[in-house]
């Protein structure tokens, strides 16, 4: 009776055994689904260089019943047909394509099937010039409240105004340039930690850090009259008369509506060999976008259509300068244009001082 006991939970184990071999035998022999249409050599993340030809396979299977094939570039459409092989290339001109993150997919239709197959992927331009260097000369210092940790600055006529950070000690405020004092000032709800400025109109915009949320002040009576919400962070503003332009701390750089704060397009800022991160304050000035870069003393000129850094300039000896005689100065953050006389003015976070800037030829 003893050796039946033992003989009992070994014949479960053996029939157990049996039966998972049964199992994997018969899931071996289920033939995975055919994929009738997919990229063929591009793989997600792969690297280009805007200016040279994009050369797109697709691998096409069943051409009896293949209706239709389609072929985007973020949305696009760069090819429209019905392929003679199932090998199909097409060659996609790069030339006018804004850099960075792109998105490639195509669209399949078969006879006898409502439902079209899809393939994409995620792949990156890089620009096809390297960046013009340049170097910020400081042309006359002026004081700058060494209390304010400097998130925004931009001219309203002869106005200066500034948008300041910190939780408990957000504002946004009226600066008077040659004194440095602030004259007029918004105070922020003490949860809530103030990014970038922007002024269109009588209105001033003013981002949240992590709230997800833009304050809209009428500049005149210095009172909020509005509010919008944005998923992520923010970081930089600016508007070139009709789009509020954004950053939120990677290289992304958003257009929205200023009546609705809706999306309208999106950049990446990259050159011939790099994705800028990290992008901080920003202006518009003469059709360019000019931004901070966050714990860099680099200044970039970016092309607001492609993305592409046109110019990186150099202030490493104006940010030194500008932020002598306080132990606490952080980094430098902060550009406004002043369009009647066409100057450029930078400072930074808890910096003493606030400058007038041009810009030289970076000579070796």
């Amino acid at each position: 009776m003893k050796k039946l006991l033992y003989l009992i939970p070994l014949s479960f184990f053996l029939a157990a055994v049996s039966c998972e071999g049964d199992a994997k035998k018969k899931t071996e022999e289920v033939k995975q689904p055919t994929v009738l249409a997919k990229f063929a050599g591009i793989k997600n993340n792969d690297q280009f260089v805007i200016g040279n030809d994009l050369i797109v396979r697709v691998q096409l299977k069943d051409m009896e019943n293949l209706e239709s094939l389609k072929l985007f570039l973020n949305d696009q459409t760069v090819y429209e047909g019905k392929p003679n092989s199932d090998m199909h290339v097409s060659t996609i001109k790069t030339d006018s394509l804004p850099v960075g993150y792109t998105s490639l997919r195509l669209i399949a239709k078969y006879k006898g099937s409502s439902d079209a197959i899809g393939d994409s992927r995620k792949i990156v331009f890089f620009s096809n010039k390297v960046p013009e260097m340049k170097v910020a000369k400081i042309v006359k210092k002026y004081p700058h409240e060494s209390t304010s940790y400097t998130q925004g600055l931009e001219f309203d006529g002869e106005q200066l105004w500034e948008g300041t950070g910190q939780r408990g000690r957000s504002i946004v405020a009226k600066v008077d340039l040659n004194t440095g004092k602030i004259t007029e000032q918004i105070d922020m709800e003490k949860t809530l930690f103030g990014e970038g400025i922007t002024i269109m109109g009588d209105k001033v915009y003013q981002l949240t850090w992590q709230a997800g949320r833009c304050l809209v002040y009428d500049k005149g009576i210095m009172q909020k009259v509005n509010e919008f919400n944005y998923s992520g962070e923010g970081w930089g503003l600016a508007n070139n008369g009709e789009s509020l332009i954004m950053t939120d701390g990677s290289s992304k750089i958003v257009f929205r509506d200023p009546e609705t704060f809706e999306v309208q397009k999106t950049i990446y800022a990259f050159d011939h060999s790099k994705e800028w991160q990290y992008l901080n304050e920003i202006e518009w000035i003469e059709g360019k976008i000019y931004a901070n870069v966050y714990q860099r003393t680099d200044i970039l000129v970016i092309d607001p259509e492609t993305g592409k850094v046109e110019t990186v300039i150099d202030a490493y000896d104006a940010d030194r300068e500008l932020k002598l005689d306080n132990p606490k100065s952080d980094v430098l953050n902060g550009i406004a244009y002043k369009k009647s006389t066409k100057e450029i003015y930078i400072t930074g976070k808890y910096f003493p001082y606030l400058a007038k800037i041009n810009l030289a030829e970076d000579l070796p």
